[in-house]
C-alpha cells in the first residue's frame, strides 16, 4: 500500500524474438485476470518494438563496447504495471506477470538467451542474472568494493 491507495508493482522483459502464439497468450491471461478482479482495472500491460540494428552495430565499435549496456539485440519489450486495491488481487497480478513474463520469453529460451529486464522497471529484487552477464556482474562487484567496501550503503546488485 501507498499514500495514494493500492498496491503497486512493475514487471518487465527485454526480448529478442516473440512469437504471435506467445505474445496472444501472454495478453489473454491479462484479459482474464483483469476481468476476474474488478480492482484490477489500473494494471497495465504494455508492449514495445524497435528496431535494435543500430543499437548492436554501436555494441561492436570500440566506443560502444565499453558502454555498460546488456541486451542490445532484444527489440522488444513488455512492461507491466500492477495496481490494485485488494490484497488477493495483488496476489493473482504477481502470479499473473510472472506466468505472463514466461510465456514472452519463450522464444528466447529455445535460442538459448537468457532472461533478460529492465532495471528501472522491475520486481523488487529480481535475480541479478536477469539484468546483467556474468561479465558486467563482476564489474558491478569491482565497484561495489571499491565504493562501497565498509557495506554501509545497500545495493540491489551486490551478490
Amino acid at each position: 500500500m501507498n499514500a495514494h491507495g493500492g498496491h503497486k508493482s512493475m514487471a518487465s522483459a527485454r526480448i529478442a524474438r516473440l512469437s504471435p502464439e506467445n505474445l496472444k497468450a501472454a495478453f489473454a491471461k491479462f484479459l482474464a485476470v483483469t476481468e476476474r478482479y474488478p480492482d484490477a482495472a489500473r494494471t497495465a500491460f504494455m508492449f514495445h518494438n524497435f528496431n535494435p540494428s543500430k543499437l548492436v552495430q554501436f555494441g561492436t565499435t570500440p566506443e560502444g563496447k565499453g558502454k555498460f549496456i546488456e541486451g542490445r539485440d532484444r527489440g522488444f519489450c513488455s512492461i507491466g504495471v500492477l495496481w490494485c486495491t485488494e490484497p488477493e488481487t495483488r496476489d493473482a497480478l504477481v502470479e499473473f506477470f510472472d506466468e505472463a513474463t514466461a510465456i514472452l520469453q519463450k522464444d528466447d529460451e529455445q535460442d538459448g538467451l537468457p532472461p533478460r529486464t529492465h532495471s528501472g522497471v522491475m520486481r523488487f529484487l529480481p535475480g541479478r542474472r536477469d539484468l546483467f552477464d556474468e561479465e558486467r556482474l563482476a564489474e558491478l562487484d569491482r565497484v561495489q568494493r571499491r565504493w562501497n567496501g565498509d557495506e554501509l550503503f545497500w545495493s540491489p546488485y551486490k551478490a
